[in-house]
C-alpha cells in the first residue's frame, strides 16, 4: 500500500510470486475538509499507513484534513474500503502515529502544531479518542517548528523529533500518558525521520538539510555516527543489530 500525498489518496498493488508489483489494484480518494491552514492544507494529505497490531485495518494520519481514517484492504482483490475518521484539532496536521504494541493507544504527531496526543483506541471499530495533547517544545523557544518523526521505544519512551527547534522530545510513557519531557538537541539541521534500532535499544535520527545521521545511546547527548547526503528515511536489514 502507498500513501499519496499530493493527490489526497491511497493506492495498493500486488506483490508478484517474483518480488515484482504489479499494476495498482485500486486506488482510494480520502474523504474530507481541509484545515485552516491555507499552504500546507490543501486537501487531504496522507502522510502514513499504520496496520493495527491487533486487528485487520490501517490508520492513515491525513495532515490537510485534521484527520486519522481508518481503512480496511480486501487481501484477495486488493480494494481499499474506507470506515471512517477520527476528527483532530484544526489546524494541527497530524503526520505520524505510532501504537502500543497491544494497540490500546496511539501516539500522534501533530506536525503544524508541534504536538503530541495520545488517543485511546477501539480495536474493533477503529475509533480514536483523544486522551491528551502535549507540546513537543520547551516553553523557552518562540522559533518556528513543525514536529516530524516519532518513536516508542522499548514500550516506556517515547520519542518525536522538531524541525525547527532542532531536537528530540523523550517522554516517558505510562498506561498511555506522557510525562518528563526532555529535550536531545541534533548536531545537524531538520531531522526530519527517527527509528529504532532492532534491539530497540538506541534511536537514529536523520537530519534531513545537514547531512548527518546522529544516535541516542541511553541518556544521551546524540552523537554523530554517519555522514551522508541529506536523509530521510533509515530501514534495518531484519536480524542485524546497530
Amino acid at each position: 500500500m502507498v500513501a499519496n500525498y499530493a493527490t489526497g489518496t491511497l493506492s495498493a498493488l500486488p506483490i508478484l510470486a517474483d518480488g515484482a508489483l504489479g499494476p495498482v489494484a485500486s486506488s482510494l480518494a480520502l474523504p474530507g475538509d481541509a484545515g485552516p491552514h491555507r499552504t500546507q492544507q490543501t486537501g487531504a494529505h496522507p502522510h502514513q499507513l499504520v496496520y493495527h497490531p491487533a486487528s485487520d485495518w490501517i490508520a492513515v494520519p491525513d495532515k490537510g484534513t485534521d484527520a486519522i481514517h481508518t481503512v480496511r484492504i480486501d487481501e484477495a482483490t486488493g480494494a481499499l474500503q474506507w470506515q471512517g475518521n477520527a476528527r483532530l484539532p484544526a489546524g494541527s496536521g497530524p503526520r505520524h502515529l505510532v501504537f502500543s504494541p497491544d494497540g490500546a493507544t496511539a501516539w500522534i504527531t501533530l506536525e503544524l502544531s508541534s504536538q503530541v496526543l495520545a488517543a485511546a483506541v477501539c480495536p474493533d471499530s477503529g475509533t480514536f479518542t483523544p486522551t491528551q495533547r502535549l507540546s513537543t517544545l520547551p516553553d523557552t523557544y518562540t522559533g518556528d517548528n513543525t514536529a516530524a518523526g516519532i518513536v516508542l521505544l522499548s514500550d516506556d519512551r517515547l520519542f518525536v523529533s522538531n524541525r525547527g527547534h532542532g531536537s528530540v522530545v523523550a517522554f516517558s510513557v505510562q498506561g498511555g500518558r506522557m510525562t518528563s519531557p526532555r529535550w536531545y538537541l541534533t548536531h545537524g539541521t531538520i531531522p526530519r525521520f527517527i527509528t529504532a534500532t532492532p534491539d530497540q535499544q538506541r534511536l537514529w535520527v536523520a537530519n534531513e538539510d545537514s547531512d548527518v545521521i546522529e544516535c541516542l545511546d541511553g541518556a544521551g547527548p546524540l552523537q554523530p555516527i554517519v555522514h551522508t547526503g541529506s536523509p530521510v528515511c533509515i530501514v534495518f536489514k531484519p536480524g542485524v543489530s546497530a
